[in-house]
């Protein structure tokens, strides 16, 4: 009888050698260090604005969302040009 593996414990076999053969390589070691060895990292997950853990990520949440519902943008969009403006929208 052939191979019966079905198809997602093929996948799972295929990402787990993926994963050991990149945790081998430079860009993995470069990631590494810039997430999870950064000292900002830290400064960054007990932020009140760590969408991951709260769901926010700025105190302007609330008016952005009145206003990107107001003009059709996503939230996110509304408050990417926010940021990139730093805050200075002319209204």
């Amino acid at each position: 009888m052939g191979n019966k593996e079905k198809p997602l414990e093929m996948l799972l076999k295929e990402l787990n050698k993926w994963i050991v053969t990149f945790r081998k390589t430079s860009t993995y070691a470069m990631l590494y260090a810039k997430y999870f060895k950064n000292s900002r990292s830290s400064t960054i997950i007990k932020s009140d604005y760590f969408a991951i853990s709260t769901g926010k990520v700025s105190p302007y949440d609330d008016i952005i969302k009145i206003y990107s519902d107001t003009i059709g943008w996503t939230g996110v969009c509304l408050h990417r040009l926010f940021v990139r403006n730093r805050g200075l929208i002319l209204m």
